[in-house]
């Protein structure tokens, strides 16, 4: 066996560095030790569980609880805070594009088409409604 377990603290500690838990005063009080088979068993979650101490004080299974209402109203609130700095900074881009399309324009150049492409594009993105995040219709850039 080279892993005591802890149901305390829900983790495995390698036997073989012992002596630096101790020294730091961190070496569980209530370990038990397991074999390696229990170990590998217990190291990663299956897709929807998390490792729970059972009442055994060993290592088991249980499912993921599902997410509080304020848990997620706060995943909501950061979707949407990010949708809203990833639109003001496409709204940025599609702004230097078209400012830069103007001075070509300015020069000469046949760029209307494309400017009014580029225009319509920032319109877009404006009327983009994030409240829906991460759910969003993202319009496409002009090519």
């Amino acid at each position: 066996m080279n892993y005591i377990y802890s149901a305390f603290s829900n983790s495995f500690y390698p036997l073989s560095i012992k002596e630096l838990y101790v020294s730091a005063g961190t070496w569980p009080k209530d370990g038990i030790e397991v074999s390696d088979e229990i170990f590998n068993k217990f190291g990663q979650p299956p897709t929807g569980k998390v490792r729970i101490a059972g009442p055994d004080g060993l290592p088991a299974w249980a499912d993921i609880p599902p997410l509080t209402a304020a848990q997620l109203a706060e995943i909501k609130a950061i979707n949407i805070a990010q949708a809203k700095a990833d639109k003001t900074k496409l709204i940025s881009d599609a702004s230097d594009k078209i400012e830069t399309l103007k001075d070509r324009i300015e020069a000469g150049q046949d760029k209307a088409a494309e400017l009014k492409l580029w225009k319509a594009y920032r319109i877009e993105l404006d009327d983009m409604d994030v409240s829906t995040a991460p759910d969003i219709k993202r319009p496409v850039a002009p090519e």
